[in-house]
């Protein structure tokens, strides 16, 4: 899950779009899975460029959350930040949904996942 963050004090989320079958509607960090053979940098650079268009920012590890799916199972959420001060508008619409930046004093009042500010904050 990578956060970017501006100097206006937002921070760069995704609305997941309509058609997805988790969080529609709701916006979350950027992010993905791991692909065969990357590391977690690799793939969080990789997930950045797909969903975003974004490149050349410099992301920073900042923790890891385990989150229990069934009993013996579970999900690694590896989280990254970075800064990007954008130079044009920011118009990125994909399938996963259309990124928009949140003013971190607007956060109580965004539809967000689960939790998604606590991990912020």
């Amino acid at each position: 899950m990578i956060f970017l963050f501006d100097d206006q004090d937002r921070v760069l989320l995704l609305k997941g779009s309509r058609s997805k079958r988790l969080w529609a509607g709701l916006f979350n960090g950027i992010g993905g899975h791991i692909e065969v053979g990357e590391d977690i940098l690799q793939a969080a650079y990789r997930e950045l460029r797909e969903e975003t268009d974004i490149s050349g920012v410099d992301l920073h590890f900042c923790g890891q959350i385990m989150v229990d799916v069934t009993q013996g199972a579970g999900i690694a959420i590896f989280i990254f930040n970075g800064d990007y001060a954008p130079l044009q508008a920011l118009n990125f619409i994909s399938e996963e949904g259309e990124l928009k930046w949140i003013h971190l004093d607007c956060l109580d009042e965004t539809p967000l996942v689960e939790d998604l500010q606590r991990i912020l904050l």
